[in-house]
């Protein structure tokens, strides 16, 4: 992405926090990139009817970093955002 300023992981607040792992920042867009290496399960790979509980169970920290992480950009946390909404993938 020309143009695009990519940011690491950061750490935040007390807690020590952890940030999504990439904050990618354009002129038009804030992507949140959060990265899991998880195996899919049996039910995942057969479409099971428990697929969909697998994937909240294995992905769901990811989707909880991309929201904190949107959290603290709203708050003005990262001086770099340009200030639209950011735009999280989560990929395995």
């Amino acid at each position: 992405m020309p143009g695009a300023a990519v940011h690491p992981e950061i750490v935040y607040g007390r807690s020590k926090a952890l940030s999504v792992d990439w904050i990618v920042v354009t002129e038009e867009l804030v992507l949140l990139v959060e990265v899991k290496s998880v195996r899919p399960t049996a039910h995942v790979r057969l479409a099971s009817e428990q697929r969909i509980d697998e994937v909240r169970r294995m992905l769901g920290r990811a989707y909880e970093q991309i929201d904190d992480t949107a959290a603290l950009i709203a708050g003005g946390g990262r001086r770099s955002s340009p200030g639209c909404p950011p735009t999280g993938l989560c990929t395995g």
